[in-house]
């Protein structure tokens, strides 16, 4: 049976309600928090990874050093 595109969306709503992911919501609050204070301080961040999340910290450090649209000074 092929899933639609309409069964992933139903799948992925009962994933983020279960109890295991809604426990993650304090920590990742609390993440983003400190990594807030530490740019606002002009602290340095240190992002590591293996595999493909190691792709996921390069993504995140060229977010934070680089430019879009708008010159502006690096993170």
């Amino acid at each position: 049976m092929n899933k639609t595109f309409a069964d992933y969306m139903d799948e992925s709503v009962t994933v983020r309600n279960t109890k295991e992911v809604k426990n993650l919501e304090f920590p990742i609050e609390s993440a983003i928090e400190k990594m807030s204070i530490a740019l606002k301080l002009r602290h340095s961040m240190l992002v590591c990874g293996n595999g493909g999340s190691a792709a996921d910290t390069m993504h995140i450090a060229g977010e934070l050093v680089g430019r879009y649209l708008k010159e502006r000074p690096a993170y």
